[in-house]
């Protein structure tokens, strides 16, 4: 009955989420060459804030908090670290004007990817979810790092970002403390939401 009740809240939460997704795809915060953009009046609040104003990097950055306490101390640490590493570097390469094409679509794709390793965690080889959470790091600083200027954003945005990390991971512990097989639903919720951004964003 516990497990028949979860499945019904996370479909729920699931739709809504969906419905928010397709009624505005990309809330909060615009990419190049969009005309509106957050970072236009620069602050160190705003680079913070940023990833909890962005459902493609929020729900990322959950989703990387949630497979690194999936894989344990050791494995979960290196996995944070690199998604965090990657994330700087993007951010500076970014700020030197060297940009990756297609970066709507790309982050929209980065949200599928961590919604699949969290669904699939154990069947991943580590050098994988490595490589994959690294190139979600870089393509998401490299896309915030165009738009920002000076070094005080880039480290508001890895604050903001390594909160959201910790935000997931610790969600996951309290959640799955009680029902393990939870990692696996929100990475379908992620990978979801990911699949209807790419769609969006490709219309």
């Amino acid at each position: 009955m516990r497990h028949r009740q979860l499945s019904v809240t996370i479909a729920a939460s699931i739709v809504m989420l969906l419905g928010t997704v397709v009624a505005h795809a990309h809330p909060g915060h615009y990419h190049p060459p969009q005309e509106v953009d957050e970072f236009e009046q620069e602050s160190f609040m705003s680079a913070v804030t940023h990833p909890f104003t962005g459902l493609d990097h929020l729900t990322a950055a959950l989703a990387v908090g949630g497979l690194a306490i999936s894989l344990g101390r050791r494995s979960g640490s290196a996995l944070a670290a690199s998604f965090a590493g990657s994330l700087a570097l993007g951010a500076v390469l970014g700020q030197a004007g060297s940009t990756m094409p297609m970066i709507e679509q790309g982050l929209a794709v980065s949200v599928i990817a961590a919604g699949a390793l969290l669904m699939f965690a154990s069947r991943t080889s580590p050098v994988m979810r490595l490589a994959i959470v690294a190139a979600m790091g870089f393509w998401h600083g490299n896309a915030h790092g165009s738009e920002m200027s000076g070094a005080v954003s880039c480290a508001g945005l890895l604050l903001g970002t390594a909160t959201a990390v910790a935000l997931g991971a610790t969600c996951t512990r309290l959640i799955t403390g009680r029902l393990p097989v939870a990692a696996r639903y929100a990475g379908g919720a992620v990978a979801a939401i990911g699949l209807v951004l790419c769609v969006a964003r490709l219309a």
